[in-house]
């Protein structure tokens, strides 16, 4: 249970490697309160899924990969699940 969202991407984004390393550095790096993790994420064919197990705002703990986004050029949409 938590607050989901696709981070929607252009298909030649999605399968970038540097995005796929990125992602699974950020998915080994996360935090975790009261034996929860605050988010999990992965790497899919359209996009990055982020499930957010605490109530924050989507970028919370994921600012690197805001950043990551923005200096790659690689632009996205974020729907809610």
């Amino acid at each position: 249970m938590g607050f989901d969202y696709k981070i929607l991407l252009r298909q030649a984004d999605a399968g970038d490697k540097d995005l796929k390393e990125f992602v699974c550095k950020i998915e080994k790096q996360k935090k975790f309160t009261n034996g929860w993790p605050e988010f999990s994420i992965a790497l899919e064919n359209d996009g990055i899924y982020v499930c957010k197990h605490m109530d924050f705002p989507l970028w919370a703990g994921l600012e690197e990969l805001q950043i990551f986004l923005s200096l790659k050029g690689i632009d996205y949409s974020v729907e809610e699940l």
